[in-house]
């Protein structure tokens, strides 16, 4: 079977297949390296990476994915386009390398308390997020003063990142508040 670029149903899965797959190793290698990064530079606990940083930032890419995915099946519904993909969301090294370097090294270096790190670490991204979202929003404002909203839109990806960032760092902290309940603290 031909789709509209001439290329089979077949060949479109495996370019998606081989997609995933690199975006998968992208981000697995630099979670290593984060870990790497607190682990031999800053003597950071080993099991704060594993139990929360990790599984956290999995979930995190996982629902992000799941969102673009569903946006793209949206717009290409809408448009009616066959040449529509999801943009692949993950980890970029050179923030992920400023994160380490910049927030959570030096915050575990003053506390020496691996809990406090990870929630200032993730207080640093919900401020990120937020910053992202405001700015986008006042960015996107269109000469005809019309206010180009992000969640209105399902083209621009960019805008939805931010707002995802935001949402999915909230619920993080929020979380973390509720564990630090649970354990008395």
């Amino acid at each position: 079977m031909k789709n509209v670029e001439g290329g089979t149903k077949q060949s479109r899965f495996w370019g998606e297949t081989t997609a995933f797959l690199a975006l998968f190793l992208d981000n697995a290698g630099v979670l290593i390296f984060l870990n790497a990064i607190l682990v031999f530079t800053f003597n950071f606990p080993v099991d704060i990476i594993l139990t929360r940083m990790i599984p956290g930032t999995a979930i995190g890419v996982l629902i992000g994915d799941l969102i673009y995915t569903w946006l793209a099946i949206r717009l290409k519904r809408k448009t009616g386009r066959a040449d529509v993909t999801a943009m692949p969301l993950g980890l970029d090294t050179p923030s992920t390398i400023g994160i380490a370097y910049a927030v959570l090294g030096p915050a575990y270096v003053i506390t020496r308390d691996a809990q406090l790190t990870w929630q200032i670490g993730m207080a640093t991204l919900f401020i990120s997020a937020l910053g992202l979202t405001l700015f986008g929003v006042i960015h996107s404002i269109m000469p005809t003063g019309e206010l180009y909203l992000p969640w209105r839109v399902a083209s621009d990806a960019h805008y939805m990142l931010a707002l995802a960032y935001l949402a999915l760092s909230g619920i993080l902290l929020i979380l973390t508040g509720t564990m630090d309940k649970e354990k008395g603290r």
